[in-house]
């Protein structure tokens, strides 16, 4: 990642440009990317304007810069090339839908229906349905159309305000955490960390949520047991969300743990039923978690989704000892031998010193190799014990008796 400082000089190279009439391309950390022109620097973050209007996002975001221009220069520069044909104005059409163009992407769709008058996905995009042969505009697609405009100016509108709020409290608690939460400003047993988490436990506004969890989630262990206690006091789905998600993929069990207890007085069936699908994952830790949070439910219906991942098999490679004989005494008596095989001569030489056993010390080499193994879930083992308060061992089909029995 690039470092906020660096980045910010960069950032200042490019508003200098910025009469160029030149876009740029915003590569993001979580993999995403926006495509505009920075119109404003804001200090921690950058005002940006796309072809759906302008948003602010985190200078921490940005992992990389990428010049070009913007939207609407690249359409100029295609639609100069663009003939008058079917597939090339459809092909502008398409691409003008990609990047978001709409008015320029109806353009060229009406291009296409004036070369090819029942051009069936040209027509059905702008709007038109087909009766009897023929292709109409329903009386009311128009109003539909007006209101549609304007429900959507609405929805912008108030994303950007959403995006506006979301930043607001990234930078709030951005700033909170390097000055009292850090283990730079003193540690978990300080002053200042107490004052931290009480900045923190009294925002109540869930959108505030994205900032506090992307900020903390980040943060050394203290730091992400507070993320659990301030995602706690929030009864909405993000926060049950994110919840799930720290209880299957926090790399401390302690963390893990207070978040699956965290979810516990939530009365929504849908979280162990994406604790239960994690047990398929292909990621052993995911499995393992997921049955360990269904324990601290204590999720009776989980029970015989928990029985077949008790244990499994695998490929994986073992040492393994194999005894050998003592080079000097081997090396003295191990000649070839011509021996008598069913009346023909053979020739014979002994592998080993036979009298040696498999548990002698001396004589035995260690290698390894590729085997077949056993691997028993002691996580998924003490999750059903949670669950049932029985101790079935690893016997699957006693814990599915046990389900049969209790009507798991």
């Amino acid at each position: 990642m690039i470092p906020l400082k660096k980045m910010a000089w960069v950032i200042a190279a490019y508003l200098g440009a910025a009469a160029a009439a030149r876009g740029d391309v915003f590569h993001l950390r979580e993999g995403g990317k926006l495509d505009g022109t920075v119109v404003e620097d804001l200090g921690e973050t950058l005002r940006i304007r796309t072809v759906s209007g302008v948003s602010d996002i985190e200078k921490d975001r940005v992992v990389r810069i990428e010049k070009g221009d913007p939207p609407w220069v690249r359409y100029e520069k295609r639609a100069k090339k663009c003939e008058e044909t079917v597939k090339d104005q459809l092909a502008l059409a398409n691409w003008c839908r990609e990047i978001g163009l709409r008015a320029e992407e109806r353009r060229h769709l009406e291009r296409v229906i004036a070369l090819e008058v029942n051009h069936a996905d040209a027509r059905r995009r702008l709007g038109f349905v087909q009766e009897g042969g023929n292709w109409i505009k329903p009386k009311s697609s128009g109003a539909r159309s007006e209101a549609e405009r304007t429900e959507r100016r609405r929805a912008q509108s108030d994303e950007r305000r959403i995006q506006e709020k979301v930043t607001e409290y990234t930078v709030k608690v951005k700033a909170i955490y390097r000055g009292r939460l850090s283990e730079k400003a003193g540690g978990e047993r300080s002053k200042a960390f107490a004052d931290g988490r009480r900045q923190i436990l009294e925002i109540r506004d869930p959108l505030a949520i994205p900032g506090i969890t992307s900020v903390l989630s980040g943060g050394h262990l203290a730091a992400r047991r507070l993320l659990v206690e301030a995602l706690a006091q929030f009864d909405v789905d993000e926060a049950t969300m994110n919840l799930v998600a720290i209880a299957l993929l926090d790399p401390s069990k302690e963390v893990r743990g207070a978040a699956a207890r965290a979810l516990k007085p939530r009365k929504d069936d849908r979280i162990v039923v994406e604790l239960r699908s994690a047990l398929r994952s292909d990621e052993e830790a995911i499995l393992r978690n997921a049955a360990s949070a269904l324990g601290i439910l204590k999720a009776k219906s989980a029970v015989r989704d928990l029985t077949p991942v008790l244990s499994t098999e695998t490929v994986g490679l073992v040492r393994v000892s194999r005894w050998v004989s003592l080079d000097s005494l081997y090396g003295a008596y191990s000649n070839w031998q011509r021996y008598r095989l069913g009346g023909f001569p053979v020739l014979y030489k002994p592998s080993c010193i036979w009298a040696m056993g498999p548990g002698s010390i001396i004589g035995t080499v260690s290698e390894y190799e590729y085997q077949v193994i056993s691997i028993h879930r002691t996580e998924v083992q003490e999750a059903l014990i949670e669950i049932t308060g029985q101790n079935l061992g690893f016997d699957a089909a006693a814990w599915l008796k046990w389900a049969d029995d209790h009507g798991a």
